[in-house]
């Protein structure tokens, strides 16, 4: 406002100072605060601009701090897993079946969902105490994927989720008794497996048994 107000002042002293109604000193000091102005408004803006700056680090190092706690949560879930044997301390979980996905995706395709219905058959004819969908990374950067993605353990919940869904829509399956877990990276697979390249880029379906009477 103190710019325009300025501007505005130093116009209307120029017109009557041309036409002899205001002195030479009267308009050189309008002119002086109008500098000032502009001066001042140049400065309002910088510090805008560094305030915007200062917002864009700190969000960055934000999500840089989540993303480390991220892989530490499933590091020392992975550890702790591994010293159990099992998905879960003190059950013994069993694998029923993988779904592997193309590098930096998580859409499932109709082989896919079908898969999923058999396994969840399976299960439902086995009968379980609880169900494990587990979602895993490989190690890659995500790229492309980026944008979609924070993180590779993010990619690997998205991966459980959408199998998730289809497995809970399957008659027999109790949607109380699944829980969804995801290890990015962290939790290579033990052994052979059917996935062929993609092996790293999995979701495994586990269950524990049911009570024995």
């Amino acid at each position: 406002m103190g710019f325009r107000r300025g501007l505005a002042v130093i116009t209307a002293a120029w017109l009557v100072w041309g036409a002899g109604c205001v002195s030479e000193e009267e308009y050189y000091q309008v002119r002086e605060q109008l500098e000032i102005e502009q001066q001042r408004s140049r400065e309002d803006g910088k510090r805008r601009r560094e305030l915007e700056l200062l917002v864009e680090t700190l969000g960055k190092r934000l999500r840089l701090a989540e993303l480390e706690r991220d892989q530490a949560r499933s590091k020392l879930a992975a550890r702790e897993s591994a010293r159990s044997g099992g998905s879960d301390t003190g059950r013994e979980w069993r694998l029923v079946g993988s779904i592997y996905f193309d590098a930096g995706r998580d859409s499932l395709t109709d082989t896919d969902r079908a898969k999923i219905a058999a396994i969840a058959r399976e299960i439902a004819q086995n009968g379980a105490a609880e169900i494990s969908v587990e979602g895993h990374s490989d190690p890659s950067p995500l790229g492309r994927s980026q944008g979609q993605y924070l993180s590779n353990m993010h990619l690997s919940a998205a991966r459980a989720l959408a199998v998730y869904h289809v497995l809970v829509a399957q008659p027999g399956i109790a949607p109380e008794k699944v829980s969804v877990r995801a290890y990015g990276e962290f939790r290579p697979p033990a052994g052979q497996t059917d996935g062929g390249p993609n092996a790293l880029r999995r979701v495994e379906i586990r269950c524990s048994p049911p009570p024995r009477d």
